[in-house]
């Protein structure tokens, strides 16, 4: 639906890939309720720092997904944004040391049909964006 009406409106659309750095860490030296906690203030994090026409999915274990309406190098900014102000956030420390988020991006091009494509590049991205930790 959202691709049908970014090619309709002629809008762009770009798809953030965002991963909890250290997360299994959490998991396995604080336990599973650590982990939840870190996973629900992530998603509201997520939600606080994304405009409220854009949608954050979790995609699955420490991943999430964003749709934004945007270009390539706002997706980049917003990316750039969505870390420091993660790091920066004064609940964060109330989480577990070392948690921070690493994300890709890449832009939608018109006419697309399938994003699982662009998730796999995305999340190439994210993985390059996380070596530099």
């Amino acid at each position: 639906r959202e691709l049908k009406r970014h090619a309709r409106f002629g809008l762009p659309l770009a798809l953030l890939f965002v991963d909890i750095d250290r997360f299994k860490a959490i998991n396995d030296t604080l336990g599973h309720a650590a982990g939840d906690r870190v996973l629900q203030y992530v998603a509201h994090f997520l939600k606080r720092y994304i405009r409220e026409a854009d949608y954050v999915f979790r995609w699955g274990g420490d991943e999430f997904l964003v749709l934004i309406t945007c270009s390539s190098e706002e997706a980049a900014r917003k990316a750039a944004v969505l870390k420091t102000s993660f790091d920066a956030a004064p609940e964060a420390v109330d989480l577990p040391p070392g948690i921070g988020l690493s994300v890709g991006w890449v832009e939608v091009p018109q006419g697309t049909t399938d994003l699982m494509p662009l998730v796999r590049e995305a999340d190439e991205r994210m993985y390059r964006d996380k070596q530099r930790i």
